[in-house]
């Protein structure tokens, strides 16, 4: 697969709260505890679907995964203080974020271009 960077852009934020289900596969589906979980809004303005995944050094976690021009929003606990995401394409590719610095609480949106392997940004919710 094609490993193409994307750019980061740090903006400030705050989490306003969040919940979620129970499941295995997702650790996005962990259980609630907005104080010291990430919330992620992903908008996906390219036709394929995505699958997301939360990287950092030695952790690879599958987030979930976001239809083709779809919208989710995923809440889960991340364990480290830097984060990158990686977008897998279903059609095949992959971007990754750059680094950025993370504490429980934050909120933070992720925003894949239209073109594939354009760039995708990820920054502090508003």
């Amino acid at each position: 697969m094609m490993r193409r960077f994307a750019r980061c852009v740090l903006l400030v934020g705050v989490l306003a709260g969040g919940a979620c289900s129970t499941a295995q596969e997702d650790i996005a589906d962990l259980a609630p505890g907005a104080q010291d979980e990430l919330a992620l809004t992903v908008e996906n303005y390219n036709f394929n679907d995505v699958t997301l995944y939360a990287l950092a050094v030695g952790i690879r976690e599958r987030v979930g995964r976001v239809r083709g021009s779809g919208r989710e929003t995923f809440t889960f606990r991340w364990p480290r203080q830097s984060l990158q995401m990686e977008v897998v394409f279903l059609s095949g590719g992959r971007m990754v974020t750059e680094t950025m610095p993370v504490v429980p609480g934050d909120r933070l949106d992720l925003i894949i271009e239209q073109v594939a392997g354009d760039r995708a940004v990820l920054r502090r919710g508003r």
